[in-house]
């Protein structure tokens, strides 16, 4: 034999652990026999101890009890979860071979060595960066029972397998939605591709988890660049520069924010005499406004001889005339450190039919002397501005405001009183009380005990439960209004069965609502079904006021309940179906014995039905004769 030949077949007894029967014969312990052999074979053919014998390709060494990698071994290191499962081709990995081009970027493993860990439940971000992508992901499954494997975003296909290869699950080259049965404890592989068409490239969110598990409503954040409720807009980033703020409000003039390309200047305020007008325009001798401190006068033109310069400076012509007192209305009352806009003020005429606007104050306030004091837009004589002030302490506040014309010139203080209050405070979280199980397609109430609430305000429950009438917060289901402290009602009513979570929160009259929210779990079963109808049978003739033996052969019940038979007969001991003769509980199918004893002779009806456990009876019932003599 030569010795390439010599070198198969030892490879081959070695990889088998067979060994020669006369050297078993020879050594005590074949363990330590096929341990010789295997050494002496393997250095024949020039392959070391961790190689594999029939590639020469080196392998990780691991105890094969505890699965940990040994000092010494070859190859690239497995994890301890997967050296206890039998060596087998890399599926994922062979599929890719020559079959598709990489991604230039790539967000998740496209072999099984490199696959991406999730935790169960999860939700992992993700990306087909072309239409040749393919990612992998595996995790440990946390409990027995039924799973759903699914993605949001853009469709990809996908497939779900155990460890050791062997499909579980695929989309077919469709949408990916799996609902499987997996084992706790066991390793699974999440491949994901484009779909069929190849034309997926785009985000997806990979949602891993059993099907009972339903966690709360995701939260929505400025930043995500979704519109949200609450939200003008929402681009995604932080630059207060553009067109949406980081606080997802849509840029406009006086928000202190300079617009790219839009505002030449944004000091957010409504301060004509600045630097920066109202209108976001850089302020400049001829827009009509004077600027503090150096402009004397600004008679919207750059001509002398009027009295105001081309340099805004005063020509010493006639002297400026003060506007007119204004009014001031409060409309409504102000919250502690809520700005407040419900001040009107009516602005007093201007002599020389200037632009005026009015200056306002109050102590306490964020304006709070009249140096300080904020100013409203010019406009004529005689229109209504807006002003806002923000107070720090509650309680009854006097607002001064005055009216300013273009040239600074002051009229005198009017005054009016606005009365703050504290802000609304949230109630606390209520408490779920569920009794029984609910029925689904039907209404199921259960009481909510409400919170308390600080300023003892009225309150209600607001409640919602996946897979209900009010699936989400913004479509939950409300209680009356009542006593913060008591307790409400409220139902909700289900689509399909299944073991169902309930969320409440207390929300007060003004809509203010508890920051924390009660959860309770209710079981929703199937509506309970009527059983199948039951037979009756006879033999022979019955004797009056003589017990005579009736065989009912039971219905079945759709939902596997126990049944029985119900029975009665006109002129019997059991005369009417409200004083029916009923059997014991038993699985249906069977056969009940009842007896029965008529008072008097002649041919008499007898009616049997199939009652379940809960009173559900057949939607027919059996009829037979019964011929009754002296």
């Amino acid at each position: 034999m030569g010795l390439t030949a010599a070198r198969a077949n030892g490879l081959a007894a070695c990889a088998k652990g067979g060994a020669a029967a006369t050297l078993i014969a020879m050594v005590d312990s074949p363990l330590l026999l096929k341990s010789l052999l295997c050494v002496l074979v393997l250095a024949v053919a020039g392959v070391g101890c961790g190689d594999d014998p029939t590639t020469g390709r080196r392998f990780a060494v691991v105890d094969a009890g505890t699965g940990v990698l040994l000092p010494g071994g070859g190859g690239d290191s497995p994890s301890a979860r997967d050296a206890s499962y039998p060596a087998e081709p890399d599926a994922a990995s062979s599929f890719d071979a020559g079959q598709r081009e990489g991604c230039i970027q790539d967000d998740h493993g496209d072999v099984r060595r490199g696959a991406s860990w999730v935790g169960d439940p999860s939700r992992t971000e993700g990306a087909m960066n072309c239409p040749t992508d393919l990612d992998l992901f595996r995790f440990t499954a946390n409990r027995a029972g039924e799973y759903r494997i699914y993605t949001e975003g853009i469709e990809v296909a996908c497939s779900l397998e155990r460890q050791a290869g062997q499909a579980v699950a695929d989309s077919d080259g469709e949408a990916c939605d799996l609902t499987v049965e997996l084992a706790l404890g066991n390793v699974y592989y999440v491949t994901l591709e484009p779909e069929a068409d190849g034309q997926s490239v785009g985000d997806y969110i990979l949602v891993v988890g059993a099907v009972d598990d339903e966690p709360p409503p995701p939260q929505a954040s400025c930043g995500d660049g979704r519109i949200d409720a609450g939200e003008d807009c929402d681009d995604g980033n932080n630059d207060d520069r553009d067109a949406c703020l980081s606080t997802c409000r849509r840029a406009r003039c006086g928000d202190g924010v300079v617009w790219l390309g839009v505002e030449p200047c944004d000091d957010g305020n409504l301060d004509n005499g600045d630097a920066c007008l109202t209108t976001c325009r850089v302020a400049r001798c001829g827009d009509g406004m004077v600027r503090r401190g150096v402009e004397a006068c600004d008679d919207g033109n750059v001509q002398n001889g009027d009295g105001c310069s081309s340099q805004c400076q005063d020509e010493g012509q006639n002297p400026n005339r003060a506007p007119s007192t204004p009014r001031i209305a409060v409309i409504g009352q102000a919250v502690r450190s809520v700005a407040f806009s419900g001040i009107e003020v009516t602005l007093g005429r201007d002599p020389e039919a200037q632009l005026v606007q009015a200056i306002c104050w109050s102590s306490g306030s964020n304006h709070s002397t009249e140096a300080r004091a904020v100013a409203s837009r010019f406009a004529r004589g005689g229109q209504v501005v807006e002003v806002t002030l923000t107070w720090t302490t509650t309680g009854q506040k006097t607002v001064y405001c005055k009216t300013r014309d273009e040239s600074r010139a002051l009229s005198g203080s009017a005054r009016a009183t606005v009365t703050v209050e504290a802000p609304n405070r949230s109630p606390g979280s209520p408490r779920i009380t569920v009794e029984g199980t609910a029925t689904s397609g039907e209404p199921f109430e259960f009481s909510v005990r409400l919170g308390t609430d600080p300023d003892r305000d009225q309150v209600q429950a607001l409640c919602w439960s996946s897979g209900s009438d009010h699936s989400v917060a913004a479509n939950g289901a409300v209680s009356a209004l009542v006593n913060s402290g008591s307790t409400a009602s409220v139902s909700l009513t289900w689509r399909s069965a299944g073991s169902r979570t309930i969320y409440c929160r207390t929300r007060d009259e003004h809509g203010e609502e508890s920051g924390v929210w009660d959860t309770e779990r209710v079981q929703v079963e199937n509506p309970n079904r009527a059983p199948s109808r039951s037979t009756i049978s006879t033999d022979g003739n019955a004797t009056t006021r003589q017990p005579f033996e009736v065989r009912v052969l039971l219905g079945r019940d759709p939902d596997r309940d126990d049944v029985r038979a119900k029975c009665w007969s006109t002129g019997s001991d059991y005369a009417s179906e409200a004083r029916a003769a009923r059997s014991e509980l038993t699985s249906g199918g069977r056969t009940a014995v009842l007896q029965f004893t008529w008072r008097s002779s002649g041919t008499k009806s007898l009616y049997c039905e199939t009652e379940d456990e809960h009173g559900m009876v057949s939607s027919s019932r059996d009829r037979e004769s019964v011929r009754v003599a002296n």
